[in-house]
C-alpha cells in the first residue's frame, strides 16, 4: 500500500485503501484486481486527455479558420488591413466574436467603417 500512496493522488488511494480492507482476506486475487483497476484509470484518464486536446484543436481550428476568413473578406471587399487591423483581428480567440465581424464586415461600405467596429468589439 505504501507504493501505491507514492504513485498516486490522495482521493484514489483513499478508494483504494477503502477497497483493500474490505477484501483484503481475498489475498493475489485483489491484487489482480488493483492492477485491472490502474490499467482502467490509466486508459480512463488517456481518452479524456485525448478528448480536450481534440476539442482545443478543433476550436482553435475554428477560431483560426474565421479569423483567416475575415481578413480574406476585408482584402477581397474592402481593401487591404493595415498590420494592425490583422493583428487585433488574430488576438480576437472567441468564434462567437469573429462571426459578429464577419458579419459586419459585410455589410459596411469601408474598411474605416470596419475599423470602428472592430475597436469597439475590442474595447467591450
Amino acid at each position: 500500500m505504501s507504493y501505491l500512496y507514492s504513485v498516486r493522488d490522495e482521493d484514489e488511494y483513499i478508494d483504494i485503501y477503502k477497497v483493500a480492507e474490505e477484501e483484503f482476506s481475498k489475498g493475489d486475487e485483489y491484487m489482480g484486481t488493483i492492477a485491472e483497476m490502474f490499467e482502467r484509470k490509466g486508459e480512463q484518464r488517456k481518452e479524456q486527455e485525448f478528448l480536450q486536446y481534440k476539442e482545443k484543436w478543433v476550436s482553435e481550428g475554428k477560431v483560426e479558420n474565421a479569423q483567416e476568413m475575415l481578413i480574406e473578406l476585408l482584402e477581397e471587399e474592402l481593401d487591404i488591413p493595415s498590420q494592425s487591423m490583422l493583428d487585433n483581428i488574430r488576438s480576437i480567440n472567441s468564434y462567437e466574436i469573429l462571426r459578429g465581424l464577419f458579419k459586419k464586415a459585410r455589410k459596411v461600405n469601408t474598411l474605416e467603417e470596419f475599423a470602428q467596429e472592430l475597436d469597439r468589439v475590442l474595447k467591450a
